[in-house]
């Protein structure tokens, strides 16, 4: 399905974020064998190229590989000041949302939350399934000036899913990437087994119905109606719809307290009409 790596395809890997490390299927510890890291059990990851395990899903396959196309335009065609917007609009949610200690960002792509959040590069860590390297996104002049922080980070390639890492972070993030998961429920499962009892979870998504500002606006609501004949739909969910789960305010409510998480908080950015962010705690019940 992707491309593999023939090198090594992490940087600024630190020792918190290498001592965490695990085979992301059998969870067990390990240890460095030339250019793969290698799990007791046998299992051999190559060049740091965690992903396994989700190849057979064709739609979410094409959905990817489309995703993969998109960087290379906004590198090409953004100038420094779009690239500082996106700090910008971010500065009330992290205001509101404190992160600290060690975070890992799922569905991170360039671990542009490093510099939106001012997180400490040396305990955070973006995952993705696209492989992002910074001698390849510094090619744009106007990102690696507005976020020359994204340059120390530590970026893995590896699926929300199955997560290489054993459970040892004091936050997960994850920001417009839920809806798009192969199977959401499962990731939000390695977001419990990763964090710390007192952890916190962090899921930031559009939402499908459900507007902070009042009615939907008159374009958003002609564009659902259309969406919701069945020709239409079905041909849209083919050929253009990414999405894996339609998250509205009770779907993804109920999506995290299937995961055994408890919402504490929620923060609505201003700039959107329907972007919420949730901050969840795990629930102590849960496997006990």
């Amino acid at each position: 399905m992707f491309a593999r790596e023939t090198t090594n395809t992490i940087e600024n890997l630190s020792s918190f974020i290498f001592d965490r490390l695990v085979c992301p299927l059998s969870k067990n510890k390990l240890v460095i064998d030339g250019d793969s890291y290698l799990a007791p059990c046998g299992f051999r990851y190559r060049n740091g190229d965690f992903r396994i395990g989700l190849d057979f899903d064709t739609h979410w396959a094409r959905s990817q590989r489309d995703y993969e196309a998109v960087p290379h335009g906004l590198l090409a065609t953004r100038v420094a000041a779009e690239w500082r917007a996106l700090i910008d609009e971010t500065n009330e949610i992290y205001e509101r949302i404190r992160l600290e200690d060690s975070v890992l960002d799922v569905g991170g792509a360039w671990g542009l939350l490093a510099q939106q959040a001012g997180l400490d590069r040396t305990t955070f860590v973006a995952v993705d399934p696209i492989r992002y390297r910074w001698r390849e996104l510094s090619t744009s002049g106007a990102f690696a000036e507005a976020f020359s922080n994204c340059a120390h980070v530590c970026r893995i390639q590896a699926f929300a899913e199955f997560l290489p890492f054993d459970g040892s972070f004091q936050w997960v993030h994850m920001r417009s990437c839920i809806d798009y998961f192969a199977n959401p429920l499962l990731a939000l499962r390695e977001a419990f087994r990763i964090l710390r009892p007192d952890g916190g979870l962090v899921v930031g998504v559009a939402l499908e119905g459900a507007y902070r500002r009042g009615p939907l606006p008159s374009w958003p609501a002609i564009k659902r109606l259309v969406r919701r004949t069945p020709i239409v739909s079905s041909i849209a969910e083919r050929l253009f719809d990414h999405h894996i789960f339609h998250s509205t305010y009770d779907a993804l409510l109920q999506l995290l307290e299937s995961g055994s998480f408890s919402v504490v908080k929620e923060v609505w950015q201003s700039q959107y009409f329907n972007v919420l962010y949730w901050v969840a705690r795990k629930e102590p019940h849960f496997g006990s």
